[in-house]
């Protein structure tokens, strides 16, 4: 994003026309040329068709060769990188003489190395959800990753309504369902707006990657990352078919308020920043007007989905990597303790706000307000309760301001969580 598409101005005007047609007559063929093929494709095929579609193409003049060379390098260097990402990685890196010293291969057989070294084994998928974090944020247990396009791409092609891989059947829930949850905890953060931001509220949400008034960055919640205000209208759209009231009421709002400072022939821009200036982004950027699209419809006729899941590819790789069709929230497996106690919701809150807690069993439980010092201000709940999630209402009436404890006892499981309540 930091470069013009047609590179410096300067560059150009200090070109002539017969520089240009030098430059195309001499590296512009099919001679210079190379052509990468991807997919569910194999090297006899691959052959036929770039025959059959570039095989007339003329070679040209060959092109110069450079002078081989390798770079030197002693000792290593490393490089620790830190970010919000399911899964660490680890890069290594050498330095090898380039292709051309090398015995050259056919291309049949160069698409057939290809196809070797990078097929994927079925237990990648295994390994990729060992990085998963899940946890309770906002009143919504899921799988957190605080940007929401991370949410959303994928569901932007596969359907993974009703089906689920070995990880999400312990959780018992798919992503879709996961993708819902992500969406809902961070509108409450959005809500409960702990670090102040101007605009924050039910109808103003979203945070994901976007420019903001200090550049391009990955921003979301919960938990926080960078959040510094900037709302980016493709977070709350594209997850229209998660959220759909939520969704529309966004853009409902922001049709209303801010079309004339957002709203332009191609779109939303890609986000605003009422903390700051006011900040409103004049870029309209294609990776996130694309999710708005496909999404919108998906929501409205999911041909999308139905177009990609008629695929067998799709089928096939859902498949090796133990994807199984799945329905929410029948018998799902108990959680491990037994007993699970959500935050409040939001979180710091003002007036009112909703606990959730889940139960592996039919049980007698005891949810308590407790304040800093352990002493009990009220019981909201003293009862038996079925196996399942349930949900309390906590109105704050004259409860001062401060930090206070909410306690659940079910049996003999003892379960706290903590939240602020504002001035």
């Amino acid at each position: 994003y930091s470069w013009t598409v047609i590179g410096s101005m300067e560059d150009l005007n200090a070109a002539s026309l017969k520089d240009v047609q030098d430059w195309f007559k001499t590296y512009y063929g099919a001679s210079n040329a190379v052509i990468v093929i991807a997919g569910d494709i194999d090297a006899k095929t691959a052959k036929e068709k770039v025959e059959k579609y570039f095989g007339w193409i003329p070679p040209g003049p060959p092109p110069v060769r450079h002078r081989e060379w390798i770079a030197k390098r002693t000792g290593e260097q490393r490089q620790i990188a830190q970010d919000q990402v399911p899964q660490a990685r680890i890069y290594k890196i050498w330095n090898v003489p380039p292709v051309n010293s090398t015995p050259r291969l056919s291309q049949s057989e160069r698409i057939s190395l290809t196809g070797v070294i990078f097929t994927v084994p079925t237990g990648a998928w295994g390994q990729w959800a060992s990085g998963y974090r899940y946890d309770t944020l906002y009143g919504y247990s899921f799988l957190t990753c605080p940007p929401l396009f991370t949410h959303q791409y994928s569901h932007c092609w596969v359907d993974f309504r009703d089906k689920a891989d070995a990880y999400m059947r312990t959780k018992g829930h798919d992503y879709f369902e996961n993708s819902r949850r992500a969406t809902l905890a961070q509108r409450n953060y959005c809500i409960a707006n702990p670090l102040g931001a101007i605009g924050y509220s039910d109808s103003l949400w979203g945070l994901t990657a976007g420019d903001g008034p200090f550049g391009y960055t990955a921003r979301g919640a919960p938990p926080a990352q960078n959040d510094n205000g900037t709302i980016t209208p493709t977070a709350a759209i594209s997850s229209i078919p998660f959220t759909p009231n939520e969704s529309i009421g966004f853009i409902r709002y922001m049709w209303d308020h801010y079309r004339p400072q957002l709203w332009g022939i191609y779109g939303w821009r890609d986000g605003f920043n009422l903390s700051t200036g006011p900040w409103y982004a004049s870029d309209v950027i294609g990776i996130d007007q694309g999710p708005i699209l496909m999404m919108i419809e998906n929501y409205r006729t999911g041909r999308p989905w139905q177009r990609m899941m008629s695929h067998p590819s799709i089928s096939r790789g859902l498949q090796r990597a133990g994807f199984q069709p799945f329905v929410l929230d029948v018998e799902p497996p108990a959680p491990q303790a037994g007993v699970e106690l959500g935050r409040m919701t939001p979180d710091p809150l003002r007036s009112s706000g909703r606990i959730s807690f889940r139960l592996a069993r039919e049980q007698d439980v005891r949810l308590e307000l407790l304040d800093v010092q352990g002493r009990t201000l009220r019981t909201l709940a003293s009862e038996r309760r079925g196996a399942g999630e349930h949900s309390l209402a906590l109105q704050r009436d004259d409860l001062p301001a401060g930090l206070y404890w909410l306690r659940l006892r079910a049996g003999d499981v003892t379960r706290t969580s903590r939240f602020v309540l504002l001035p």
